[in-house]
């Protein structure tokens, strides 16, 4: 994979399906959870773009799970 190239993370849409109906959402239908698969795909980008962003200006070279609110 070119360094151009992006990955992605997919969250398939049964998978939002399934976390909806054990949060006690009603029944989700195929539009619906396809949608929403798109919007948590999408805000997990960012997610990960901004971790990224705050590991490269606090110049660390892997970006951990840890979490620390002075840190945000």
């Amino acid at each position: 994979m070119s360094r151009s190239e992006t990955r992605a993370a997919r969250v398939p849409a049964a998978s939002i399906a399934a976390i909806a109906e054990a949060a006690g959402a009603p029944k989700l239908e195929g539009d619906a959870s396809r949608a929403l698969a798109s919007d948590v795909e999408y805000r997990m980008r960012q997610i990960f773009q901004d971790a990224v962003k705050c590991m490269r200006h606090s110049k660390r070279s892997t970006l951990c799970a840890e979490v620390r609110v002075e840190d945000a």
